[in-house]
């Protein structure tokens, strides 16, 4: 990987004057954003206002039009060692979960240890201990197919975090769950941020999310803006 910015130290996500475009819209545009190590940050906005777009970019899934992306102290425009990054530097809960169809939900916990220093035992172990955290042991040795859609959700945030990753993109990983499974999942997130200090970037539109991250940011119009609590006069 690229060389790291001794600078940044006290950053780990910095977006400069970033633009996205599809065809003729802009998505993203002129987009500022620094995120410290350790903090907790959720954005909401609008649907289309380009949230799930800037996850993507920050996990190396898709590039700029224009800009500057940091995370980490690697520029993502040099990145050339992508895998490794995905695997060592983020953890990243989509949507759509994008589990593997004809692994178990343990197997897929445990794809994403490959590579790392885990032995197979150490793989198995941590994938157990994940989803038994998540209310999931018993549904273990089931593929995604036979998974409810909050069962899904809850294997892939166990993937995402399989290797304590610095930097964690959620889009949303509380919304397919019960308020039961829901507080199993804020727990194993705000655990690994106590215990490795791991940031978390997440998209959410759930109040009681909002209020516990440090810092409540609203996207639209492809820019970034604090989140205002005005009260009535």
């Amino acid at each position: 990987m690229n060389e790291r910015d001794p600078s940044s130290a006290a950053q780990i996500v910095g977006c400069s004057a970033v633009c996205k475009r599809f065809g003729e819209r802009d998505v993203l545009r002129d987009f500022d954003l620094e995120i410290e190590r350790g903090e907790f940050a959720a954005i909401s906005g609008p649907s289309g206002g380009g949230k799930s777009t800037l996850l993507h970019l920050l996990a190396a899934l898709d590039r700029p039009s224009s800009g500057q992306i940091t995370v980490n102290g690697h520029d993502l425009a040099k990145l050339r060692a992508v895998n490794q990054y995905r695997r060592d530097d983020v953890g990243i809960v989509f949507q759509l979960h994008n589990l593997l169809p004809h692994m178990t939900a343990q197997r897929n916990v445990e794809l994403a240890m490959f590579g790392t220093h885990r032995s197979a035992h150490e793989r198995a172990a941590r994938a157990h201990q994940l989803l038994t955290q998540l209310g999931m042991a018993d549904s273990a040795e089931r593929t995604p197919t036979r998974l409810s859609g909050g069962e899904r959700q809850r294997v892939a945030i166990a993937r995402a975090v399989a290797n304590e990753p610095r930097l964690l993109l959620a889009d949303e990983p509380t919304g397919s769950l019960d308020q039961h499974a829901a507080d199993a999942v804020l727990e194993l997130i705000e655990g690994l941020r106590q215990r490795h200090g791991t940031t978390i970037l997440m998209v959410t539109h759930d109040q009681a999310i909002t209020s516990r991250a440090d810092r409540h940011l609203v996207l639209e119009h492809g820019r970034v803006r604090p989140f205002l609590n005005r009260q009535p006069q």
